[in-house]
C-alpha cells in the first residue's frame, strides 16, 4: 500500500476524534476517553505480551 493512503487516513481519523472533543468538551467524552484507555492498559500486557493470568 502506497504510504501516502494511511498517513492521510490517520491524519482524518485523528481530526474527527479529536475535533468535537475540542468544539464541545465535555464530562461523557472523558468517560469514553478513560474507558478506551482502560481497555489498552489491559490489550498490551494480557495480548501483546502474551501474559498468562494464571487462571482459566
Amino acid at each position: 500500500v502506497f504510504i501516502l493512503i494511511p498517513v492521510v487516513f490517520f491524519l482524518v481519523s485523528a481530526f474527527l476524534v479529536i475535533a468535537p472533543i475540542v468544539q464541545d468538551p465535555r464530562i461523557e467524552i472523558l468517560y469514553a476517553l478513560f474507558f478506551i484507555l482502560g481497555g489498552l492498559v489491559l490489550y498490551f500486557p494480557f495480548v501483546c505480551f502474551k501474559l498468562d493470568r494464571g487462571c482459566f
